[in-house]
C-alpha cells in the first residue's frame, strides 16, 4: 500500500513540472511557457549595406545560439537598437543603443540573444556590415 501512494505521489510530481513550463525573458522576466525554439539556420554571415537612414538587418521572431554584427567600413561608425529606430547624431548613438565604430562588431551567444527586429544606421552612405546568425 505504501509503495503504490509513493508511486502515485511521483507520477503526480513529475506531471506538475513538466506542465508548469517557463522560460526567462531577455530582461529577466520569468514568462509562463516554453522558450522559443532556436532557429536552425546555418550560420553563415549575410551581407547587409547600412545608410544613414534607420534600416532594417535582421527581422525578429526567431531565437538563436549565436548572433554577430559585423562593422566592415574603416572610417564609419554604426548604431544598432533592438525593436525600434535606430538613430545617429555624427558618430554618437542615442542612449541605449550598441555603437559599432569603424572595423568593430559585437557578438551575442548563450540564452539571452534578444530576438527583437535589428535596426541599423551609420554614420555614412553604403556602410557594408555582415550579420550572422544560427
Amino acid at each position: 500500500m505504501k509503495f503504490r501512494l509513493y508511486l502515485i505521489l511521483a507520477t503526480l510530481a513529475q506531471s506538475s513540472v513538466a506542465d508548469a513550463q517557463t522560460h526567462t525573458d531577455r530582461s529577466g522576466t520569468i514568462v509562463p511557457g516554453a522558450a522559443p525554439v532556436p532557429n536552425v539556420a546555418s550560420g553563415a554571415y549575410s551581407s547587409a549595406t547600412v545608410g544613414t537612414s534607420d534600416s532594417t538587418i535582421l527581422n525578429g521572431g526567431s531565437a538563436y545560439y549565436l548572433l554577430d554584427v559585423v562593422n566592415l567600413s574603416s572610417t564609419a561608425t554604426v548604431c544598432l537598437n533592438f525593436g525600434a529606430v535606430a538613430t545617429i547624431s555624427g558618430v554618437t548613438c542615442a542612449a541605449g543603443e550598441i555603437a559599432l565604430p569603424p572595423l568593430w562588431h559585437k557578438s551575442w551567444e548563450g540564452a539571452f540573444i534578444p530576438t527583437d527586429t535589428i535596426h541599423a544606421i551609420a554614420s555614412a552612405a553604403s556602410t557594408p556590415l555582415t550579420v550572422g546568425a544560427k
